[in-house]
């Protein structure tokens, strides 16, 4: 049996996933009419701004102290948001089209995703 306060965390979660996955749908559709479909480019940006906004956002809320702003920001919102299994698959689909493509966008994607969450580090003051 679920306690009331584990239901309210589910809830938190699940209500800030729902709004991430919206936001990730919405903005793969629009870049996606604007793009010529060879690269992935709207699941690229999706997973750079969503690495750039967890450096940022874990470092302004104090990790630690905020557990239900945390569960709602980190853990739903941009958990709905980023698309890593997205990133996965479609990795292997260009891998099958255009292996170079393929291999910018996977090793793309990570360093520019690492390089992303330590610049929303360094912004938030994190490094200070």
């Amino acid at each position: 049996m679920i306690q009331l306060d584990n239901l309210v965390l589910l809830l938190i979660v699940f209500i800030g996933g729902g709004i991430g996955a919206v936001l990730r749908w919405s903005i793969s559709t629009a870049v996606l009419k604007k793009t010529n479909h060879i690269f992935p480019i709207g699941t690229f940006i999706i997973n750079i701004s969503g690495s750039f906004l967890i450096g940022v956002i874990s470092t302004l809320v104090l990790y630690d102290n905020y557990q239900l702003l945390n569960l709602f920001l980190i853990t739903g919102l941009l958990g709905g948001y980023t698309t890593f299994s997205t990133y996965e698959l479609e990795t292997a689909q260009l891998f099958k089209k255009n292996k170079s493509a393929a291999i910018i966008y996977w090793l793309g994607s990570v360093a520019a995703g690492i390089i992303a969450a330590c610049i929303g580090v360094f912004l938030a003051g994190g490094f200070a």
